[in-house]
């Protein structure tokens, strides 16, 4: 048995990196069913190990090169096994390109690259190629899987350590993948028979192992990190409407407020109340209640800038912080919002439901100190807005003048 105790251990560690690594992907699936890309890298995993198992086993029933690619079942189980492992690759390459949001290739070209392998690999066997022809065609298949990969990462262009684990990785693999192709085409066109003892071919097979542990390890950190993401999305966001929370409001608005004070910029802070939110509940029930909520949050988001703080506050109460903006400008997008909420209804039970706000404004004062006593003057003029009729914006000056805009 040619280096069969060699070859064997390789892959058992192998079996047990793909393994792990599939636990690992399957198990975090089942938190976050959104994530495609854990999905795909288990199927990719998984099937692996499949093919690693059928290849130590074909191995061990072929006493000899030349058998490889005869007709017998072990030459043909190898062969099986290579074409599983290329197809894995490609799964995994879907799992890449899901992770990055990117669209998954077109199911007809996969099926003619997967239909192009297996022919390219069973064709040894009817055509007596020599054994190398199979490992040939699989190192440069997966050589060419981690060229897209790179491509397609290549692309997201904000690496971070564990992008750039992985993909230190694939480089590794994949040089050695086309440096075993390259090194066997010579043997492969003048007939000279394969020494698959040879000792280069080892040291491939053990760079190739310390590499793919590298990609599982920067796999395994990308899902932390989604995780991590999540956990910080959920701890900030309000569940219902998808706006940030009252708490990370304050952590970014106190932020921001130390920022505009440090260096004299201008800024500005509103309180919004939904009007008669309460009889909405009460007359069309909670969950056009709920609607209506996002509504006025998907209306606000489309009307404020990507660097204005829009929050959930509390209940129907909203709030916005409007960094490096005058109050002028800041009253003139408001206005916009209340006038494009106003504008919309909801249909709830053949009933037409519309929405309308209540705005409070103020700018940054030198004699603010914290964020909480610029929305105590902010709450000061929405209770003024809601004193003159409702559905406006009233802006805050001082306690003996307020302006409002219907």
């Amino acid at each position: 048995m040619w280096g069969l105790e060699f070859y064997a251990v390789i892959y058992c560690i192998m079996i047990a990196v793909f393994a792990l690594g599939a636990i690992a992907f399957h198990l975090t699936a089942q938190q976050i069913e959104t994530e495609v890309a854990l999905r795909e890298w288990a199927k990719g995993s998984w099937l692996l190990v499949l093919g690693c198992l059928l290849a130590v086993l074909a191995r061990s029933q072929i006493s000899q090169p030349e058998e490889m690619y005869s007709y017998q079942w072990p030459a043909l189980l190898r062969s099986l096994a290579t074409v599983i492992n290329g197809y894995a690759w490609l799964r995994i390459w879907f799992g890449f390109r899901y992770y990055y949001h990117l669209p998954r290739p077109d199911r007809r070209s996969s099926l003619m690259y997967m239909s192009a392998l297996l022919l390219t690999v069973f064709a040894a066997h009817p055509l007596k190629l020599p054994a190398a022809w199979a490992v040939i065609i699989i190192s440069l298949w997966l050589a060419g899987c981690v060229a897209v990969i790179l491509r397609d990462t290549w692309k997201h262009s904000n690496w971070r350590s564990e992008d750039q684990f992985a993909m230190a990785g694939f480089v590794v693999a994949g040089t050695m993948w086309l440096y075993r192709a390259v090194s066997l085409m010579p043997e492969f066109f003048s007939g000279v028979e394969w020494d698959v003892n040879r000792s280069v071919d080892n040291l491939v097979m053990v760079i190739t192992l310390v590499a793919l542990m590298s990609i599982y390890l920067g796999m395994t950190l990308l899902i932390y990190r989604r995780l991590i993401d999540k956990l910080r999305t959920q701890a900030s966001t309000d569940g219902l409407t998808g706006a940030l929370n009252r708490r990370e409001f304050m952590e970014r608005g106190e932020a921001l407020l130390a920022l505009a004070k440090r260096e004299g910029r201008p800024i500005a802070v509103a309180l919004m109340d939904l009007d008669f939110f309460k009889r909405i509940n009460d007359d069309y029930g909670h969950l056009t209640g709920d609607q209506v909520l996002k509504l006025t949050v998907d209306t606000a988001l489309g009307e404020l800038r990507e660097q204005d703080v829009f929050a959930r506050y509390g209940g129907e109460e909203f709030v916005a912080f409007f960094p490096d903006t005058t109050l002028q400008q800041a009253e003139s997008a408001l206005r916009r919002f209340r006038q494009q909420l106003s504008e919309q209804t909801l249909s709830s039970e053949g009933r037409e439901v519309s929405v309308t706000v209540s705005v409070g404004l103020v700018a940054i004062n030198p004699a603010d100190e914290t964020l909480e006593e610029l929305i105590k003057r902010a709450d000061e003029a929405l209770y003024q807005a809601k004193d003159d009729g409702r559905n406006r914006v009233t802006v805050w000056f001082n306690p003996s003048m307020v302006e409002s805009w219907s």
